[in-house]
């Protein structure tokens, strides 16, 4: 129901007029906003994006800056983190200016969490660090330990352990200062993991039971389950298997309930590891088999290694030998290149066995009375194993050397192929410079010589302005319009020149020149043209910024001939290792991957343009939903 009514609630401020609308209003929005989050992101994304445009027309930058930091949230959420960089620096713009120390502290988790997820530890950590200087100057203790914990689980991840220990324990003096329950519960689960990685199952033990006490108060059964799995974990390694199996077992409900298929998978095959060293194969092989159909559905080779290994291995303890055999080759099929020594005595085990048992059999109806030529049989058949097994032997290294010969060759084929690519990027690249040349001297041709001769006609023309007022009325109609006509020339061929040479980008900077470009696209009144920039306040080469804006000239010109598109935005941003530029129309978009393949001029440019400074393009484009466009330029490259 409460759900319901927020719905509603969102339906009615999206339709509210901006047009008197109060500081108050937009702030209830932004609280609706907040609670759609995690329930309704793409309600949350729209309500935000509103939000953030009336902000801006009636200038209330606390407004923007709490619609940026929903906005960068949802798209978090998606996944699409360094969509959501921008806007994060839009907002701590906003908030450092205004000296929001509280809201400064919280777009830094984001940034941190955001540069974590893109695998970027130094920014991650720096992040990290402001975050807990502005929640200092905030006096915002809660946030500060959020961020102690989520320090000293980075460095835990990266092998830091006694630095992780230090900030682990800061985090637990500060939550015993605030008596602050529910952080103490994280610190007691973070010094558990510390206590697990150093190999300290009994203290890391000590640790989960207090952190899962505070959790089954608070009701929060996802860290619980968590915590149950992790006691579980503690008692298998200190030996005690079965109280690890029934804390395996609650765990396992709790996964159960919560409806998390993962990890009710990992338990299964946790327990089923666990029945396997204590000897109870038959349950080891029923949770085993509950396990693998995930691991097979979600892809996970390595899972599915693993399973096939114990299931082996549990057959063969339980002298099914034909079932082992399945399970064992199985593995090879599916990750030969993991065998080693040991695995191959496995399998050559089992087929022997498996085929001895047979053989004795056969021997069992024969002739009992003739016992010598029994064990001659037995003999022969031990040769016969072995002629097996060496041939097995030579057939695997034979095909691992075919293989090895393969891969030598494809790698060759692959340097070669890298080799034309480069020479093919090098040729298109002279030709890009001639282009650009030829562009400057015929620009300069217009500019110096034409425009200089049409300079002086203009004036030879105004010499004559008193004659002709003498002369007959005709006469000076049609001096007047060849007059007019001699001006338009002039500045025909002054825009000419502008365009071939690139003169506003020399003259007067990328930004100037992407502004004038817009301003006259919406001049046209055909399509809606928006500039957006940030940190770009200090130039770059000159050739980057010509080829930037060669590049936005021709996506906004298959915007204007393709796309049927109202609007466009143009983004760029200058990050801490890059230069990203970001063009979005909401045009009737197109298939990409054909679009490639047919080998369009257009995106061919627009890609060898960015190779040709270095960077590197993503063009993200379905029919009816509009095209994105975006270019990162590595930074270093351009200074």
């Amino acid at each position: 129901m409460k759900y319901i009514l927020n719905l509603c609630l969102l339906a009615l401020l999206c339709v509210h007029q901006v047009k008197g609308q109060s500081i108050e209003e937009i702030e209830e929005r932004i609280a609706v906003a907040k609670s759609l989050q995690h329930r309704d992101s793409d309600s949350c994304y729209r309500l935000a994006a509103q939000i953030l445009s009336d902000s801006k027309q009636i200038s209330y930058n606390k407004g923007v800056a709490s619609a940026c930091v929903r906005l960068a949230s949802v798209l978090k959420l998606k996944g699409e983190y360094r969509s959501a960089l921008p806007f994060l620096e839009n907002a701590w713009d906003i908030r450092k200016e205004e000296q929001d120390w509280k809201g400064l502290a919280g777009v830094s988790f984001l940034f941190g969490t955001t540069y974590y997820e893109l695998g970027n530890l130094d920014s991650t950590m720096i992040h990290f660090y402001e975050g807990i200087r502005f929640a200092e100057k905030s006096n915002d203790s809660n946030m500060m330990g959020h961020y102690l914990l989520r320090i000293a689980h980075s460095l835990l991840e990266y092998n830091q352990t006694e630095d992780a220990k230090r900030y682990f324990e800061q985090a637990y003096d500060l939550s015993s200062q605030m008596n602050d329950n529910a952080l103490t519960a994280f610190c007691y689960s973070g010094l558990g993991n510390y206590y697990l990685h150093i190999g300290q199952p009994r203290d890391a033990l000590q640790h989960f039971v207090l952190a899962a006490e505070l959790f089954k108060s608070f009701g929060t059964t996802t860290y619980l389950a968590m915590m149950t799995n992790n006691i579980a974990v503690c008692y298998d390694q200190l030996g005690r298997q079965s109280k690890a199996l029934s804390f395996y077992q609650t765990a396992l409900e709790y996964y159960q309930l919560l409806r998390m298929p993962g990890e009710v998978a990992e338990l299964h095959y946790n327990m089923g590891v666990l029945h396997y060293n204590t000897t109870h194969y038959a349950r080891c092989v029923q949770h085993i088999d509950s396990a693998l159909p995930f691991y097979l559905s979600s892809g996970d080779l390595q899972m599915q290694y693993e399973c096939f290994e114990v299931l082996s291995d549990a057959y063969t303890a339980l002298n099914q030998d034909a079932q082992a055999l399945r399970f064992t080759r199985q593995m090879v099929e599916l990750k030969d290149s993991l065998l080693n020594k040991e695995k191959i005595n496995s399998i050559s085990e089992v087929q022997t066995r498996y085929e001895t048992e047979k053989k004795e059999q056969q021997i069992a109806f024969l002739d009992q009375e003739n016992k010598i030529k029994t064990v001659q049989r037995k003999y022969l058949l031990m040769a016969s194993v072995a002629l097996m097994l060496a041939l097995f032997i030579l057939g695997f290294y034979s095909v691992q050397r075919v293989k090895l010969a393969r891969k030598k060759e494809e790698l060759a084929q692959q340097r070669i192929a890298s080799l034309l690519d480069e020479q093919e990027i090098k040729t298109y690249n002279a030709m890009l410079e001639g282009q650009e040349e030829e562009r400057m001297r015929i620009s300069n041709d217009l500019h110096d010589r034409l425009g200089s001769m049409l300079s002086t006609i203009k004036l030879m023309f105004s010499a004559l302005g008193d004659k002709i007022d003498r002369a007959q009325e005709e006469s000076k109609m049609q001096y007047e319009k060849a007059n007019v006509l001699l001006d338009d020339a002039c500045v025909e061929v002054r825009r000419i020149s502008h365009n071939l040479g690139a003169g506003m980008v020399a003259n007067f900077g990328l930004i100037a020149s992407l502004e004038e470009l817009c301003e006259s696209i919406n001049q046209t009144g055909k399509l809606r043209c928006s500039l957006a920039v940030h940190n770009m306040d200090s130039a770059l080469q000159l050739k980057t910024e010509i080829e930037i804006y060669r590049i936005v000239q021709e996506v906004l010109n298959n915007a204007i001939k393709h796309a049927k598109a109202s609007n466009v935005s143009v983004q760029i941003n200058r990050l801490d290792d890059e230069v990203n530029l970001h063009i979005e129309d909401d045009g009737v978009g197109f298939n990409v991957e054909e679009k490639m393949k047919s080998g369009g001029l257009g995106l061919s440019n627009v890609h060898n343009r960015a190779q040709k400074v270095g960077g590197q393009v993503h063009i993200d484009s379905y029919i009816g939903r509009g095209t994105t466009v975006i270019l990162e330029i590595p930074l270093n490259d351009l200074l």
